[in-house]
């Protein structure tokens, strides 16, 4: 059997979603308060750090408060219209697409030059294949980001058969070669839109924009995957919390337009 090559899911997301479905079909309405966080650990046989996470993503969309001392609220059963991006780890980074069409523009093989050679960790001359993709959320045709990624030829064939699915590419590179993604690296950087990203993305040339790196790592250090991504204003923001017991991890919301 063909190995599903976007459905792996962190827990924490799973949880979420199922809490979501409870609040939507009333077994949780607004006003009332959901299991506290030993009651959902014993509930779906998962960790604390686990349940926060499904809880930070509910609270994020603004379904549920938390107040210390009396509990977690549940506020509406309508999810604001946004993605979560979990920064702080490796499943959250990967998460983050799974609610997202995966557009192919354009695939092809070239040569690396010494710039490229550099972020790639490989040789000048050396043959990789560029994807370029839009990623798209449910009912809407307006593109969430723009994407660049950077493979390996023998990854190739992923990435056809990526094309209109949903889910993270590097996820999907990660299960065909049953190696785990354990690092990524992310630069993120603030740009202005060429002409062509702007029509690519239906948005205006100049408009500010988000640029990320990313570099994805497997179990033995090499590197797997670079990907380049634009995400346009208004569509995406950062939301970092911190506190003096610990940091929180930062939040990357990424918004579609009414």
């Amino acid at each position: 059997m063909e190995r599903d090559l976007t459905n792996r899911q962190p827990y924490y997301a799973i949880i979420a979603e199922e809490l979501m479905r409870e609040i939507r079909t009333g077994r949780f309405p607004p006003g009332t308060l959901i299991p506290t966080e030993p009651e959902l650990c014993q509930r779906f046989a998962v960790s604390r750090v686990t349940v926060r996470g499904a809880l930070r993503e509910l609270e994020v969309r603004g379904m549920i408060t938390r107040r210390r001392g009396v509990g977690t609220r549940v506020e509406t059963a309508n999810a604001q219209s946004c993605f979560i991006h979990d920064s702080q780890s490796v499943d959250g980074v990967l998460q983050f697409t799974h609610d997202l069409e995966f557009r192919l523009l354009d695939r092809r093989e070239f040569q690396i030059d010494d710039e490229m050679a550099a972020r790639l960790e490989a040789r000048q001359g050396q043959r990789f294949v560029r994807v370029e993709a839009l990623r798209v959320p449910p009912g809407s045709d307006l593109p969430v980001c723009l994407s660049t990624h950077f493979v390996a030829p023998a990854y190739a064939d992923v990435i056809e058969r990526m094309d209109g699915l949903n889910g993270s590419l590097a996820s999907a590179v990660s299960a065909a070669f049953d190696e785990d993604i354990e690092e990524i690296e992310q630069m993120v950087d603030a740009i202005n839109l060429d002409k062509r990203e702007a029509r690519l993305l239906h948005a205006k040339v100049r408009d500010a924009a988000l640029l990320t790196w990313r570099r994805y790592r497997g179990s033995s250090g090499r590197l797997m995957l670079v990907s380049r991504s634009f995400f346009p204003k208004g569509r995406s923001c950062y939301q970092l919390r911190n506190s003096r017991s610990a940091l929180s991890p930062a939040t990357m919301l990424t918004r579609r337009r009414a």
